[in-house]
């Protein structure tokens, strides 16, 4: 038996706080790591564990193994392939993208965890999580007007209606109907 799913939202952040968030990271492997999570909308998890190999540097692409061995292909946007290049050279490790040496494992889900928990604390920002850079990239796609179905795959959801929980963050759709609801409360008040 099952506890009943919660209905909450997902923690979506503006650009500017997930900017944010990510300058305050000092450990430059730890930022790239948080900068890929947050362009590309990654589960950390699937950040964490990419290896070298998972960036077609002739493509810019970013081929990643997400939930349920689920393969899916993301775009990866030159700045954040530059911010790796330079974050993997600190280590070298030929299996791991993300490292604190040549020949250790990749970073854990816990550290990268940590260093955001603590910067948020540092700063005075309300407490956040790397899943938070994933809720903020959707939220941010449909801001720009991505259809919805693109952005599920993006995201490797399996549904739509996974996809369409981000559609109630955003500025745009919240303004366009608030415009609405003025124009027929208005009406009520008289």
């Amino acid at each position: 038996m099952r506890a009943p799913r919660q209905g909450r939202l997902p923690d979506a952040r503006g650009h500017e706080e997930c900017l944010k968030i990510i300058s305050l990271i000092r450990h430059p492997v730890i930022k790239a790591c948080c900068s890929l999570l947050y362009a590309c909308g990654l589960r950390i998890e699937e950040g964490v564990s990419l290896a070298p190999d998972s960036i077609d540097k002739g493509h810019l692409t970013l081929r990643v193994i997400g939930k349920g061995d689920k393969e899916r292909l993301l775009p990866l946007p030159l700045s954040v392939y530059q911010m790796l290049r330079h974050a993997w050279r600190l280590h070298r490790n030929a299996r791991c993208l993300f490292s604190q040496s040549i020949d250790g494992p990749h970073l854990s889900p816990d550290t990268v965890r940590d260093a955001v928990e603590a910067v948020c604390k540092e700063a005075g920002i309300r407490h956040a999580t790397p899943h938070m850079f994933r809720h903020s990239f959707a939220t941010r796609l449909l801001e720009y007007g991505v259809d919805l179905g693109k952005v599920r795959l993006m995201m490797g959801h399996a549904s739509v209606s996974t996809t369409a929980r981000y559609t109630h963050l955003t500025d745009t759709l919240r303004e366009e109907i608030r415009g609405v609801m003025d124009r027929f409360a208005a009406d009520c008040v008289r």
